[in-house]
């Protein structure tokens, strides 16, 4: 790697950018709400507990960092509905 010596030691003199430090306080944030809702809250209801907790993000936000950090909500089981009987011959099957 061709660096300057002036480069480096500005680069690492470097402080943290605003916007990754929210964005890394929002990931504990999520993960926190996610690990809470026993891993089925999606991207909808974390936007809303961090509305609802006072803190300002966007839906797409959260669902970037949810990407990010391999994060899914649980999906709701599909409904089977069961297969009534109503006849003594299909109960006993004669």
């Amino acid at each position: 790697m061709k660096v300057s010596r002036q480069g480096y030691y500005k680069w690492r003199s470097l402080k943290a950018n605003p916007r990754s430090l929210k964005a890394d306080e929002m990931k504990n944030i999520i993960s926190k709400i996610h690990i809470n809702s026993r891993k089925s809250y999606g991207r909808r209801k974390i936007y809303k507990d961090c509305i609802n907790q006072g803190i300002k993000c966007g839906k797409n936000k959260v669902g970037r960092i949810m990407k990010q950090m391999e994060i899914r909500g649980r999906g709701k089981k599909k409904f089977v509905k069961q297969q009534i009987l109503t006849t003594i011959e299909g109960f006993f099957q004669i």
